[in-house]
């Protein structure tokens, strides 16, 4: 279970309460199926064939598609959506600013690395003071010569 919720988190980065409880779900209803006689083999094989069955099926409710993920416009009804279950009320705002952020950092071969994007807080502030910025820095250091 625990592999499971860690595997929920790093591919969506949240979702994982809902993870927690679909897997606590699968493991009682295989109790139910092992104690009706049927072997760990057979539940096994069971659940390999319904989630084949779920990833089919899952092709076929894509209700919306970001086809250009640089296009902040196409992006903020997803990042919305996302955002609305944390921030209640926010979510116009916020989506806006996550997807500039993220629009500006998306690079065109690679996929998107979560790390590139940071945020900081500052004291007495709230959310509707909210800023993207963009910056650059590096972990290069210059080494002083003195002169001969």
């Amino acid at each position: 279970v625990v592999s499971t919720q860690s595997t929920g988190e790093a591919e969506c980065g949240d979702g994982t309460n809902f993870v927690m409880i679909l897997a606590g779900s699968l493991l009682e209803k295989a109790i139910d199926l092992l104690e009706c006689g049927l072997s760990p083999s057979e539940v096994i094989k069971g659940y390999e064939m319904a989630g084949e069955k779920c990833l089919e099926i899952l092709e076929t409710l894509v209700c919306h598609t970001v086809r250009d993920v640089k296009n902040k416009e196409a992006v903020i009804p997803v990042v919305k959506t996302a955002v609305g279950s944390k921030q209640d009320g926010y979510e116009d705002f916020l989506a806006e600013l996550i997807s500039d952020a993220c629009s500006k950092i998306m690079p065109t071969q690679r996929t998107f690395n979560v790390d590139h994007v940071r945020t900081c807080k500052i004291l007495g502030s709230g959310v509707l003071s909210s800023r993207v910025y963009k910056a650059w820095s590096s972990n290069v250091t210059s080494r002083a010569t003195s002169p001969q």
